[in-house]
């Protein structure tokens, strides 16, 4: 792409300059979904499903400016390069009962796992300020569980009771690096490892009235 640009300094400075950029990407990914329904007997059905992904990008940058008018810019030039790999993978499994007086069962549960990686350069070529070499990376794991019932049982004309129960856990772990002229910085975000980790647990009950065809209502209570 290219541009010009119209600036004034602080004194009133009148600053005209071109700039031209190219910035390919590459990437690419494969998605792999399989899925399986069972049903045993009339009303059960056993769902099991799965996901597995894998994507990869390629990013290279250049950014150039031209001075036309003006004081010129502390940097006129840069490029950078960055690649990085991210992975998923996920399986589900639901059982589900449904009984001739209206009574039904449903079971769910999950896992899940994912990854990622990426690693830069970026390089200031060109201009008034101490050339810049930056070097970057960062990676991440994630992982999580949940499972989940739930009773749906009429009770009255109209009405529909149903308790459930959920829980989750989550964990993160993660580090980003940034490495500038030699020197690795380090703050509270880049340069230590950070994790965190989330437990999650959900009682509720309610009632799912319908009150005619155009009106329904849920009342509940719910404990998370």
């Amino acid at each position: 792409t290219e541009s010009q640009r119209l600036t004034r300094g602080r004194a009133g400075e009148r600053r005209l300059q071109r700039n031209v950029s190219r910035d390919p990407w590459r990437g690419g990914g494969i998605n792999f979904g399989p899925r399986v329904d069972w049903r045993p007997r009339e009303g059960q059905l056993l769902q099991w499903q799965a996901y597995l992904q894998q994507n990869e990008t390629d990013n290279r940058g250049r950014f150039a400016i031209e001075p036309l008018e003006g004081t010129p810019p502390s940097v006129l030039q840069s490029e950078s390069a960055t690649r990085g790999r991210t992975r998923l993978g996920r399986t589900q499994l639901q059982w589900s009962d449904r009984r001739d007086s209206g009574l039904r069962w449903e079971l769910k549960g999950l896992a899940e796992w994912s990854a990622g990686e990426s690693a830069g350069r970026s390089d200031a070529l060109a201009g008034t300020a101490v050339p810049l070499v930056r070097l970057q990376s960062a990676w991440n794991r994630n992982a999580r569980a949940s499972a989940g019932a739930r009773l749906r049982a009429p009770w009255a004309e109209g009405h529909q009771a149903v308790l459930g129960l959920d829980g989750e856990v989550r964990t993160r772990r993660e580090q980003r690096d940034l490495v500038e002229n030699g020197r690795a910085l380090r703050t509270d975000s880049v340069g230590q490892p950070f994790g965190a980790e989330l437990r999650r647990l959900v009682l509720f009950a309610q009632d799912d009235w319908t009150v005619s065809d155009a009106l329904s209502l849920t009342l509940g209570w719910r404990q998370e």
